[in-house]
């Protein structure tokens, strides 16, 4: 992983570090009541954000606060994104209250335009065309956040409507088949981080049922490749506890 990932994420999280009196040891930063660290998982290709409780000067056995999926070809950019959420979480976890206040009246929802390339952004604007009851929730998350952190979005909001879904396949024909097809046109056009997501958007979808794995397979005949992906990152979910926490909530 390139080391301006890292400093990234560290970036994000400076401003709380500094303003809680968080000194560096190496890797580690420490104030009188707390220690953390920020980890990179190479077998995972996760980010752990890790916290121990500090008395009296000797630190205590380290545990996750959270941990976010990180793939190679991700930038700085996506790092800080993971940043954001790390330094939200560090303040939840020290009972501090943001003090960013929400306005999401002058968010604007995302957009793709033609001829733009086909991204995580034009992923986003789908899923709300076809999900719109999270529209709102759209702007809240990037309200909070100061960006979208669109894979815990995907995986808490438009996974669980993906399965409703698919569980009344009879009287949701129409809207599956739409939702395959979209996936499937995103998925041969889509960079490298949008075809990322949709695998991962799938594959937790249908993970551990064979009814959603074969009404998947049904609409999305003749696409192997994105079959054999999809098949692929569900070994390695129930594989890898860490890549599961990730993407199965």
């Amino acid at each position: 992983m390139d080391n301006k990932c890292y400093e990234a994420v560290l970036a994000e999280m400076k401003p709380l570090l500094d303003g809680q009196k968080f000194e560096a040891d190496g890797k580690i930063f420490k104030n009188d009541t707390k220690a953390v660290q920020v980890c990179y998982d190479e077998a995972s290709k996760m980010f752990v954000l890790q916290a121990a409780d500090v008395t009296d000067g000797e630190m205590g056995e380290f545990y996750v606060l959270s941990s976010w999926l990180f793939e190679e070809d991700q930038t700085a950019k996506d790092a800080a994104a993971v940043g954001v959420d790390f330094a939200d979480t560090l303040r939840e976890n020290l009972g501090l209250k943001k003090s960013t206040k929400k306005v999401t009246d002058s968010i604007a929802l995302p957009t793709a335009e033609k001829g733009d390339a086909v991204t995580v952004t034009t992923l986003t604007q789908k899923l709300l065309a076809i999900f719109p009851e999270y529209k709102e929730e759209y702007k809240a998350n990037v309200a909070k956040y100061g960006k979208f952190l669109h894979q815990e979005f995907f995986m808490t909001k438009f996974v669980p409507s993906i399965k409703v879904m698919l569980a009344n396949k009879a009287a949701n024909k129409k809207a599956i088949k739409k939702l395959f097809d979209m996936f499937e046109e995103l998925y041969v056009e889509g960079d490298s981080a949008c075809v990322d997501q949709i695998v991962a958007i799938i594959a937790a979808a249908v993970y551990e049922n064979d009814e959603y794995i074969a009404i998947f397979k049904e609409n999305t005949q003749g696409n192997e490749h994105m079959q054999k992906s999809v098949e692929e990152l569900l070994v390695l979910i129930k594989k890898n506890k860490k890549l599961r926490a990730a993407i199965i909530r």
